[in-house]
C-alpha cells in the first residue's frame, strides 16, 4: 500500500514523500525490534523500498538467499513511471526491470559487528521500457547489466535498513532505500 502511494499521482512533492516514508519505515521496524543479526548462510531476505532517479519515483522488492557467510544471490522486480513532456505533448512513460543479483559480504573479512552488513555485487536483468501513445519511441526491451554496493544496518535480529547505490540499466536509477527482512 506504502509503494502505491508513493507512485500515485498526489504525492508529487518530495517532502511529501520523504515523510511518508520515514514514518513508514519507523512502524515496520517498532513492530520487529529484538536482539540484531545480518543474513545468515541458509536465510532469506524480502527486500522492499524506493529508489533514486530523474524520472519519477522508482519502486522495488526483492528477494535474497544467503549460500554462505560471505554470497548470497537473489532476484527483484523495479517499477517506475513518469511523464514526460514532448513538443508541447505531455505522455506517460515507465519502465519495468527483472533482475537477478550476485553479492559478496564484507562482514566476515572486515571484522565488523553482525548488525552492518557492507557488500558489493553484480547484477543482470530484462528491462521493458514503454512510453505514451504518439511519443516518438514506440518503446524497447533490453538485456541490462550493472553493479552495486552497498550496506544495511539490522536494528532487530529480523529488520534491516538498506542503503545501495549502483549503475547500469535498470528501473531503479542510482540508489536505492528501504527496508530487508529476514524470513
Amino acid at each position: 500500500m506504502l509503494l502505491a502511494l508513493l507512485a500515485s499521482e498526489n504525492v508529487k512533492n518530495t517532502t511529501t514523500m520523504k515523510k511518508l516514508l520515514i514514518a513508514s519505515l519507523m512502524l515496520l521496524i517498532g513492530n520487529f525490534a529484538n536482539s540484531q543479526y545480518a543474513l545468515s548462510p541458509g536465510d532469506n531476505q524480502l527486500n522492499i523500498g524506493v529508489g533514486a532517479s530523474g524520472y519519477g519515483i522508482p519502486i522495488y522488492i526483492g528477494f535474497d538467499h544467503g549460500f554462505d557467510e560471505n554470497i548470497s544471490f537473489g532476484a527483484q522486480v523495479a517499477w517506475r513511471g513518469y511523464n514526460r513532456n514532448y513538443f508541447g505533448e505531455r505522455y506517460r512513460n515507465s519502465i519495468t526491470n527483472f533482475s537477478v543479483n550476485g553479492n559478496y559480504h564484507f562482514g566476515g573479512l572486515l571484522d565488523i559487528p553482525e548488525e552492518i552488513d557492507l557488500y558489493a555485487g553484480a547484477n543482470i536483468g530484462l528491462f521493458i521500457w514503454t512510453y505514451g501513445k504518439g511519443y516518438y519511441e514506440s518503446g524497447r526491451t533490453g538485456l541490462g547489466i550493472g553493479l552495486q554496493l552497498g550496506g544495511r544496518y539490522y536494528i532487530s535480529d529480523k529488520v534491516g535498513i538498506n542503503l545501495e547505490f549502483g549503475g547500469g540499466y535498470n528501473a531503479v536509477g542510482d540508489g536505492k532505500i528501504g527496508i530487508s527482512i529476514i524470513l
